[in-house]
């Protein structure tokens, strides 16, 4: 599994709905075990964690869509391959736009 987290994770709301991520991609000299690798992204309404959504995605950008507008989420980054998941990013809270923009 990849010993560090995802670096530099930077969120922002795009529109009302959607919150676009990146990060710094998890050297491959990070891994322990094969080097496919992969990335998850958890995000919950701040203060709803029991319903906490996941999302694989294989490069290291993600656009979260059908979010509520004007609400505070909840992000975590986490960098994985078949050994497991590795320690998750720092937690950042990002605020949806009021209006579509």
């Amino acid at each position: 599994m990849p010993a560090i987290p995802p670096q530099n994770v930077t969120a922002v709301s795009r529109t009302s709905t959607s919150i676009f991520i990146t990060w710094e991609a998890v050297s491959s000299n990070q891994l322990d075990g094969n080097s496919n690798m992969g990335y998850k992204v958890t995000w919950a309404l701040q203060g709803k964690s029991r319903d906490e959504k996941t999302v694989e995605f294989s490069v290291a950008m993600a656009n979260l869509t059908g979010l509520k507008k004007g609400r505070n989420y909840n992000l975590t980054v986490f960098a994985f391959n078949e050994c497991g998941d590795g320690p998750g990013s720092d937690t950042l809270i990002v605020k949806t736009d009021e209006e579509s923009k």
